[in-house]
């Protein structure tokens, strides 16, 4: 037997984009694929709190967080808040990838 498909799907960090991506990733997930949604921390917080308790026992979609690289006078200014983003989010988020690839080999 194969892998059971996984898909990771993270969006820009706006609830605009968070909102329907979490639906796609309800749908796809519906489906039979396990899907990890990642954010950065600070929208996973506000996600979290917005969150029915015990969601993620009931749910077939995993909720994880990396870093965004952001702080200081970044967080109010957009170029140095993109920037910022530009250069921590994808060691973060390869970090991730090869933490789930392990948990998948275990799993089978």
């Amino acid at each position: 037997m194969g892998r059971q498909p996984h898909v990771l799907v993270m969006p820009f960090p706006a609830l605009g984009h968070v909102a329907p991506l979490m639906k796609l990733s309800f749908q796809i997930a519906a489906h039979g694929v396990k899907v990890t949604f990642v954010n950065t921390e600070v929208m996973h917080e506000k996600i979290m709190v917005s969150l029915p308790e015990k969601f993620e026992e009931q749910s077939w979609v995993s909720l994880v967080s990396i870093p965004d690289g952001v702080d200081g006078d970044a967080k109010t200014d957009i170029v140095k808040y993109l920037e910022a983003m530009r250069r921590a989010i994808p060691g973060y988020f390869e970090d991730l990838i090869e933490n789930i690839n392990r948990s998948n080999v275990d799993e089978n």
